[in-house]
């Protein structure tokens, strides 16, 4: 006896096959029920059945057009949340950037932009925060330059009143010794601006007039030009001798500047019967300069900044010996400006030796120091 599958049992179990599935399989239970129907009634039941597999076809499509349907709403969300989730992505980032511009704008140096979004986006955030980072650093140095030209200004300016005004009221009388401190004091004001005409200018760029030089005329003239100094202290300066071979190139009048700087920053620092010692040797590519004292020494804590500007270890002793605390910085600048390094070595009590570098001639032979 010929066996016949009903309509629910070629229905799909589950979910898992599908809305596919289960028409397939819906389908395929009509076509064989329509077909043992044929079988036992004939051609009688034609009619029925056509109008039952019309029926069937209207269900098909009504059903593929509601799954397109559904598919397409569904994709359409999908895309418009993954777009809105983009969108955010990248704005957000883009926001915080243009409030990070704004307060830079408006001079708060210390903001900083955080961190986020695509690489790009990271890598402007850098920028800025970096750009932010130089920019505080640099209003600090503006703000800490104008209190100390106050400091510098007022402390002879203030002694200068204090002479005149006892003149005027007759504390002091007509004595050269007055006349000698107030000039002293006008001296000192025009070493300070001296000293900032040529720290602005270092700091603009120096403009250079590079040429080959030999070291030891550099040394021979800038010792030449402090011996009456050192002579009215009572402190020897030995410039030792250097082979012929020696060569720079530099500009000659920057390089002497150098030389004349630490000179008298060692000179300061020397008591009376004191040595210091000018010498050069080649070292690695570059000629290194050398200036050594027998003064008190520099404290290690005080060695990372003893370049900066206005900066003294001993400030009393520094400004009753004549400094302005800028003649190390202006030095500094005008090293780098050839390219040099520079740099100290000290320990308390044992004098200290600063030293530059100068870059050598192409092409013109160096030896090496003994």
């Amino acid at each position: 006896m010929t066996e016949f599958r009903t309509l629910g049992a070629l229905r799909p179990a589950g979910r898992s096959g599908g809305v596919r599935s289960y028409l397939l399989g819906t389908l395929a239970a009509l076509i064989l029920a329509q077909g043992a129907l044929l079988m036992i009634f004939g051609d009688a039941l034609l009619p029925v059945l056509a109008h039952g597999l019309g029926s069937l076809t209207e269900v098909c499509q009504s059903l593929a057009l509601r799954t397109l349907l559904w598919s397409g709403g569904l994709t359409l969300l999908f895309t418009a949340g993954i777009a809105v989730g983009m969108s955010a992505l990248l704005t957000r980032p883009i926001q915080r950037l243009e409030a990070h511009l704004e307060a830079l704008r408006g001079g708060d140096y210390r903001a900083r932009s955080p961190q986020g979004g695509p690489r790009e986006l990271r890598a402007l955030a850098d920028g800025l925060n970096d750009l932010a980072a130089r920019l505080e650093t640099s209003e600090r140095a503006r703000g800490a330059l104008v209190s100390d030209l106050q400091h510098e200004v007022a402390t002879p300016l203030a002694s200068l009143r204090g002479y005149l005004e006892g003149l005027e009221d007759g504390v002091f009388r007509d004595d050269p010794e007055v006349w000698a401190a107030c000039t002293r004091q006008l001296e000192r004001l025009e070493v300070l601006l001296g000293d900032l005409s040529q720290l602005s200018a270092a700091e603009a760029g120096v403009s250079l007039r590079a040429a080959p030089l030999e070291a030891q005329a550099l040394m021979q003239a800038a010792a030449r030009s402090a011996a009456p100094l050192f002579a009215r202290k009572g402190v020897i300066l030995e410039c030792l001798p250097v082979p012929s071979e020696l060569w720079v190139h530099a500009d000659a009048a920057r390089v002497e500047q150098v030389l004349a700087n630490l000179l008298s920053n060692a000179l300061r620092h020397t008591p009376p019967g004191g040595r210091v010692r000018l010498q050069a040797a080649w070292d690695a590519g570059t000629v290194r300069f050398e200036v050594a004292d027998a003064g008190e020494g520099i404290p290690r804590e005080h060695l990372s900044r003893i370049f900066e500007r206005f900066y003294r270890v001993d400030p009393s002793r520094s400004r009753a010996s004549g400094g302005s605390g800028i003649g190390l910085t202006i030095t500094r600048h005008l090293v780098e400006a050839h390219g040099g390094h520079i740099g100290v070595a000290s320990e308390p009590g044992q004098g200290s030796r600063f030293w530059f570098t100068l870059p050598a001639p192409a092409g013109l032979n160096q030896v090496s120091a003994p």
